[in-house]
């Protein structure tokens, strides 16, 4: 699997490094964020993208794979526990072998919004062999935003070391 960073190319000179965040490593968002990339991992066909971005007020991050994209009729109830995709009938889905309870992803959805995220669960619309402008055959989407003040160290020193962790 390749994982593409956004970062490369024309777009790093449009980053300014030095305002980037520095968030609190709290095991919530580790494990959560882990789950979602091992998710888009195990559907895509070969590639995983991954973008963070953030501005003055939030902070997101954006995982998506070149799969099949998330079932129509159950995108409305991801992250819901025990939603199971053998109850649905879509052929080319089930070609994938993949046979979750929805657990995984209900577990990461929890910790992620104990951490103050939204997420929002979505396909692209670009159809596959079309050719995008920054990202072809893009299917299934999560972004997780958080408001920034809820999970960014402000009082950080890169010549000290990290201040410890607090819960909020």
């Amino acid at each position: 699997i390749l994982f593409a960073h956004e970062w490369q190319g024309s777009i790093l000179d449009d980053i300014h490094l030095k305002d980037q965040p520095n968030v609190y490593r709290r095991p919530e968002i580790i494990h959560g964020i882990r789950n979602l990339v091992q998710n888009a991992v195990d559907f895509a066909q070969s590639t995983v993208w991954i973008r963070v971005d953030w501005r003055n007020d939030n902070i997101s991050v954006k995982i998506s794979d070149d799969g099949f994209g998330f079932p129509s009729e159950i995108l409305g109830r991801l992250g819901d526990p025990f939603v199971n995709k053998k109850a649905y009938k879509n052929l080319e889905r089930n070609l994938q072998k993949y046979e979750g309870m929805g657990l995984g992803l209900f577990i990461a959805k929890t910790l992620l919004e104990r951490t103050g995220a939204k997420l929002s669960f979505s396909n692209s619309k670009t159809k596959k062999g079309d050719i995008a402008k920054e990202i072809s055959s893009e299917s299934a989407i999560v972004r997780v935003t958080w408001p920034r003040n809820l999970i960014e160290i402000t009082d950080f020193d890169a010549n000290k070391p990290l201040p410890a962790n607090t819960k909020n």
